[in-house]
């Protein structure tokens, strides 16, 4: 018969270490009739924007002017077919891709 003996110590452990640092891209309303919002926290430099289809096809190419805060750009899609596209934020340092459902 063997037992083990695990001991957990924790010194002032007051929460989960949550990476604000890393840029998060929020897109709203999702999912959408057309008219999108992109926003960015976390990046101040200026940003490409793809919009692209299942297939990787680009259907729109944007700009967010990187600013202080909470740079944004509005997009309109009514005039592509509904389904699911994937939006792709590129800077100089990342890449973060989230996917919007248009109804």
């Amino acid at each position: 018969d063997t037992s083990i003996t695990v001991i957990f110590s924790f010194s002032a452990c007051t929460g989960i270490n949550d990476q604000t640092s890393s840029p998060r891209m929020v897109i709203f309303p999702n999912p959408t009739q057309g008219r999108v919002t992109i926003e960015v926290n976390g990046l101040t430099e200026d940003m490409n924007v793809q919009i692209k289809d299942l297939f990787g096809n680009k259907v729109a190419d944007l700009i967010i002017p990187g600013k202080e805060g909470k740079p944004s750009v509005t997009a309109d899609l009514s005039n592509l077919p509904k389904g699911i596209y994937f939006v792709c934020l590129n800077s100089s340092k990342h890449v973060i891709t989230e996917k919007i459902v248009l109804e």
